[in-house]
């Protein structure tokens, strides 16, 4: 049962913690389809878009800081849902509607005012966010234990991201100027749109490119600022052709530099400048070769597939996909990691309970690193993932998933299919 989730936010870090909630939530409950604001495509109309999302939302989530807590644009957002949902008094639980969850980071439920003081807030800790997981997994039918075991896997990360980016935003190293698009560890062609906000629309903005493989840094194409603050440019990840497909590249954007640049400028570190964004990392890819490697691999394996789409793990990795038709599985091509290139084929009762069940490479399993293979003691079929494996026995029809990437095995769940 998918959940279209509306996560609201106002001020740089309220910001940062709604982009990394839309990023790692669906690792923990799979079947949870995050918006904020900064997905809205280009040339649709922002406020109709906007209000669209809102009515279309089953769950709000509204990130709540010292710095927006007296919002109007907050406590709007905040208003409409409330119209969209059916919410109860506080203190007592809702009828028929889902609650809106304030998210408090640095605050206490007694610092809220207006709209926000009618929700049951939850604070940005451990405690608070898994309260707030149990609650999307019970009205997403997904069992506690299995999230509670993705839960321990993503917390760290989560956490850890979102200070990474808080402590970006003090002292003046990322407050003015952020990158929203692409996001962190996402596959990219050549010539990918770079797309970033600026507090003052005047500032003179350059985006800059770093592949880990050298020690040079290179100038991008002009920056275009609108008047709102919001900048975009095409930039070269790599050169043409195949050499650069699989490596690495950092991207930061930088405000009023020190030094005059200009396109094409290669600098041996990163330039000086009075704000700089948070560094983001990607990995260059050719989606149409691992297309056609998907494809070959079907046809040569006689299996009808869908559209090829792109594919994550809660351990960084990125990679493409195409689902089986029957529903019975899908083939997996890494796109970056120590497999990139490899293809694996997820089939049958694990294919079907990996993707239908755990929600694919979102989960704590993260990607196939393995066809099924024959499990020499067990007799069982067997396939091993990045944080795991998944045991099918044809005899009983019972498919186990075991989590391992804790160094500890987790029984993740088992049904009989």
């Amino acid at each position: 049962m998918e959940l279209e989730l509306f996560i609201s936010w106002s001020g740089n870090r309220s910001k940062a913690l709604a982009r990394r909630l839309t990023e790692w939530l669906p690792s923990i409950v799979p079947s949870v389809k995050p918006f904020f604001s900064n997905e809205i495509p280009g040339g649709l109309p922002w406020s109709q878009a906007l209000f669209a999302r809102i009515e279309s939302a089953k769950f709000g989530i509204v990130c709540v800081t010292s710095d927006n807590l007296h919002s109007s644009w907050l406590n709007f957002e905040a208003g409409s849902l409330w119209k969209n949902f059916e919410v109860a008094p506080l203190g007592k639980r809702a009828g028929d509607g889902i609650p809106v969850c304030p998210l408090l980071l640095g605050l206490h439920t007694s610092d809220l005012t207006g709209p926000l003081s009618l929700f049951q807030a939850k604070s940005f800790s451990e405690e608070g966010v898994k309260a707030l997981c149990l609650q999307l997994a019970e009205l997403t039918a997904l069992p506690e234990r299995r999230m509670a075991i993705s839960f321990e896997a993503v917390w760290p990360r989560l956490q850890a991201d979102v200070a990474e980016d808080l402590s970006s935003l003090r002292g003046g190293t990322g407050e003015y100027i952020s990158i929203f698009a692409p996001l962190a560890n996402t596959p990219v062609r050549r010539r990918p749109l770079v797309e970033g906000w600026v507090e003052d629309s005047s500032a003179e903005v350059w985006v800059v490119i770093h592949p880990l493989t050298v020690s040079r840094y290179w100038v991008q194409p002009p920056v275009i600022v609108a008047p709102d603050g919001k900048w975009k440019t095409r930039v070269y990840i790599g050169r043409a052709g195949q050499e650069d497909v699989g490596v690495r590249y950092q991207i930061r954007a930088v405000a009023n530099p020190e030094v005059e640049l200009h396109e094409n400028l290669v600098l041996n570190d990163w330039p000086v400048a009075e704000w700089s964004s948070p560094i983001l990392e990607v990995v260059r890819v050719v989606p149409e070769e691992a297309a056609s490697a998907i494809r070959h691999f079907a046809l040569a394996n006689g299996l009808r597939v869908g559209a090829v789409s792109q594919a994550s793990s809660p351990f960084g990795t990125s990679a493409f996909k195409v689902k089986l038709l029957d529903g019975k599985g899908a083939i997996y091509c890494h796109a970056s990691g120590p497999l990139r290139g490899r293809i694996f084929y997820i089939r049958g009762g694990i294919g079907w309970y990996y993707e239908h069940e755990l929600g694919g490479s979102v989960s704590a399993l993260g990607l196939p690193t393995s066809h099924e293979e024959k499990h020499d003691v067990k007799g069982c079929q067997i396939s091993y993932f990045e944080g795991g494996y998944i045991e099918w026995s044809d005899t009983t029809k019972l498919a186990r998933a075991v989590a391992t990437a804790s160094g500890t095995d987790y029984l993740i769940g088992e049904r009989k299919l």
